[in-house]
């Protein structure tokens, strides 16, 4: 396999300087390019066993890609875009502030495949192109309330490039497609978009507690959803449905004693669909996101003189709620897979314990104390065929580190 990517990006500002005025502006442009070339071969000249020695022209129609490959690809794609922004804050008061801006693209993206083999037979992606011209406003204000308190709500809008898709298979994928309301992958898909709302503030009480909270909401359209086709084993991108995600998040530090601190933060996120997609075929209103809707994290901190230099212990937990039914976890649609799993229940624990002197530092540390290993996600490349393949986090992990600063 080969997968050679080249970058090119370039972005230019202009922007106001005087510090006392109550009008301060940015104007910018940018340019990006990125080229693509992949390969890929999948060895397999005794692939016949598989199948009790039976050719596999016999079985598939397609014998191996010069008698050892049972898939061969290859492809190119590529994506430009080029924009325009501005940026302005004015200062209504010497507390209170309101900027508004505007970003005018247009992109392109660009692509082809061919991929052959009993595994895919031959499926040539001709040169598909698409093209958009997306604008995106952002608006906030922010009111300094006291030295200590400042409160701030935003509104932007962002998005997501479109693409191309490669065939797939209709040989053994066209019932899969049916059960999604599809006779063939579209050749393209368009940008998905969404608009984010949140309020917020952030201050301090005293000399030993600071904060920031905040209330968030993003509604997203036109997704840029993967489609599973489970029992061919092949997928593509089509732009399906709306989806809300909207929560809060709290963060906390606490100076308890000099050199001893407490910090903690807790999240909550509702993100679900808000529209059927395929007549519900593909999700419904009932199906989340793959999110933990409840996070905390708590962490202690603690340093002290030592001997000519500082030694230090730090302590992190970090916990992760159950997820809620997904597309795969939900019998309703034709996306469900029987193995799949919820999102599980995460806790994990950390600590570091140091001395640093000067540029120097060094520290003992022990990543998942308690070795955890609950399966993250399961996957699986044809639901009924061959076994699922879970990840987990890495198994408890100690070891030294050693830094020298300049």
């Amino acid at each position: 396999m080969t997968n050679d990517q080249r970058t090119f990006t370039e972005e230019m500002r202009l922007q106001s300087t005087g510090r006392d005025t109550r009008l301060s502006w940015v104007l910018g442009f940018f340019y990006s390019r990125s080229v693509q070339h992949f390969s890929e071969n999948v060895y397999d000249p005794d692939f016949s066993m598989i199948f009790g020695g039976v050719p596999p022209e016999i079985i598939f129609g397609t014998p191996l890609v010069d008698g050892k490959y049972s898939l061969s690809g290859r492809g190119r794609g590529a994506d430009e875009q080029v924009a325009g922004f501005v940026d302005a804050t004015f200062a209504i008061t010497p507390t209170l502030k309101v900027t508004a801006g505007v970003r005018v693209a247009h992109t392109r993206f660009e692509g082809n495949s061919l991929f052959q083999g009993p595994v895919s037979g031959e499926q040539l992606q001709p040169q598909q192109s698409v093209g958009e011209t997306p604008v995106t406003p952002k608006f906030a204000l922010n009111w300094q309330a006291s030295p200590s308190l400042l409160l701030y709500g935003t509104i932007a809008k962002g998005y997501r490039i479109g693409g191309t898709n490669a065939p797939v298979p209709l040989s053994t994928c066209a019932a899969d497609l049916s059960g999604f309301g599809y006779s063939n992958v579209p050749d393209t898909y368009k940008s998905d978009s969404l608009w984010s709302y949140e309020v917020g503030a952030k201050g301090r009480v005293g000399r030993g507690l600071t904060f920031a909270a905040s209330a968030f909401r993003v509604d997203w359209s036109n997704i840029q959803q993967n489609v599973y086709l489970q029992h061919c084993g092949a997928q593509f991108t089509d732009n399906l449905g709306k989806a809300r995600s909207q929560g809060f998040d709290l963060q906390v530090t606490v100076k308890v004693a000099r050199g001893f601190s407490l910090d903690g933060t807790v999240g909550y996120t509702d993100a679900h669909f808000t529209r059927n997609v395929s007549d519900g075929a593909l999700a419904t209103t009932a199906d989340h996101l793959e999110t933990h809707p409840w996070t905390m994290t708590v962490g202690a901190d603690y340093e002290t003189r030592l001997g000519s230099g500082t030694g230090y212990l730090r302590g992190d937990y970090q916990y992760k709620s159950v997820g809620r039914t997904t597309v795969t976890t939900d019998s309703a649609t034709n996306s469900y897979d029987p193995g799949a799993i919820r999102t599980p229940e995460v806790d994990f624990v950390s600590l570091r314990l140091g001395w640093r002197h000067g540029p120097a530092d060094v520290s003992f540390f022990v990543d998942n104390l308690a070795n955890a290993h609950p399966a993250l996600s399961r996957a699986i490349d044809v639901v009924g065929v061959g076994s699922y393949r879970d990840i987990t986090l890495r198994p408890r992990t100690y070891g030294l580190t050693l830094l020298l600063r300049q």
